[in-house]
């Protein structure tokens, strides 16, 4: 199946509204404040998703930042994503500068006036000295451990990445409170998406959270 779809409640959908917000924002006791403030914030939607497949992908082989297309299969996927979002209002689209990413975000896009701008911070993890090369050749998931946070081969640590990951969604979930945003990105990015959204088991690698190509996640705030 080219196509996967999660929808995941962060707020509890059976509350209403307003009791969600006053839960989120304590103002005082009072309940009224708080429905003053779901009415002036409303709540964000946010839409996540991968890239659709490149040849780099068939082939294992890691890729970071260094800018491979999309392949044919690629530009599927991105068009059946479309087709399944075609009911979804966005505000606004936000793509990794990488091609695969921005390309997949144009194809979502399609007719639709909404502008799509670039965030560097939701750029694929750099790999240094390893992109372009067979992921069987390292351990990959010891360079998803969280608490050796390797330093090796010019390789971006998973805490600088983590970081620049979470310093974006604060910012977003901030800036575009009342919004319904989609996020086009890459795989690693999806990993700390899931964990900054409560999404994750952690008892599993986190190199194991990864989304597939154009799986969509949903997320309500």
């Amino acid at each position: 199946m080219l196509f996967a779809w999660k929808r995941i409640e962060v707020v509890a959908p059976s509350r209403t509204r307003n009791a969600v917000v006053g839960e989120i924002r304590h103002v005082g006791s009072n309940p009224t404040a708080s429905a003053k403030i779901y009415k002036l914030r409303g709540f964000m939607k946010l839409y996540f998703t991968r890239h659709g497949r490149t040849d780099w992908n068939e082939l294992h082989k890691i890729q970071g930042v260094t800018d491979i297309p999309l392949n044919a299969l690629g530009i599927k996927q991105a068009e059946e994503t479309k087709s399944k979002l075609a009911d979804k209002q966005f505000d606004l689209i936000i793509s990794s500068p990488l091609q695969r990413a921005h390309k997949t975000a144009e194809i979502i896009k399609g007719n639709r006036t909404t502008p799509i701008i670039i965030d560097e911070r939701i750029t694929e993890r750099k790999f240094g000295q390893m992109e372009g090369h067979i992921d069987k050749e390292l351990n990959e998931y010891d360079l998803w451990d969280l608490k050796t946070n390797l330093n090796v081969k010019n390789i971006e640590t998973v805490h600088n990445f983590s970081k620049r990951v979470y310093d974006f969604l604060n910012d977003i979930t901030k800036k575009y409170h009342d919004k319904n945003i989609l996020i086009v990105s890459h795989a690693g990015v999806s990993i700390f998406v899931k964990m900054f959204f409560k999404d994750a088991d952690l008892s599993k690698p986190l190199l194991s959270m990864c989304i597939n190509n154009c799986e969509v996640l949903e997320y309500e705030i």
